[in-house]
């Protein structure tokens, strides 16, 4: 018995009770051995607030886009029709530099990111941004589509957000 719940750890570091209730919608009781943070999906604590932006976009657009578009957090962008990455806003401050503000965003574009479904739950989604050292995940869709954006700081949110659902 020993081994066999060894071996099923190594597999599946979820609870088996838990998943199955978190499939069906139940509460997940606080003893059970993973907590229901992490099993949200991606689709229910991704941002939808991103803006897609060409390669040749230059730091001085991106700067016009950052100060008009303030609700969005994430930009990213393409090049040949797909993502090659993203842009934080603080890049923007580069374009007041003398000589960065026709930069392209091709040149100071972060392409260090993963993907991951929309039903992925929220632990595997840490596991592989430790996984592949990056801080950034795109949220897809059955068809490939990005439907949003999960960053270190979107998971420290939800965690939190969690943990006022078990406050006394």
């Amino acid at each position: 018995v020993a081994i066999s719940y060894g071996v099923r750890r190594m597999l599946c570091h979820e609870s088996i009770y838990t998943m199955k209730l978190a499939r069906r919608g139940h509460f997940l009781p606080e003893a059970l051995r993973t907590g229901p943070q992490f099993m949200r999906r991606a689709k229910e604590i991704c941002r939808t607030e991103f803006k897609p932006l060409s390669a040749t976009t230059t730091l001085t657009e991106f700067a016009r886009f950052v100060a008009d578009e303030s609700p969005v957090r994430y930009f990213l962008v393409e090049e040949d029709g797909k993502i090659a990455g993203s842009v934080h806003r603080s890049v923007a401050l580069d374009s007041l530099r003398p000589g960065r503000g026709e930069i392209q965003l091709k040149d100071v574009v972060d392409r260090r990111f993963i993907t991951v479904r929309e039903s992925a739950s929220l632990y595997e989604v840490i596991d592989q941004l430790n996984a592949h050292g990056v801080s950034l995940a795109l949220v897809k869709d059955a068809a490939g589509a990005v439907t949003g954006v999960i960053s270190k700081e979107r998971l420290a949110d939800a965690a939190i957000a969690s943990a006022e659902l078990f406050r006394d």
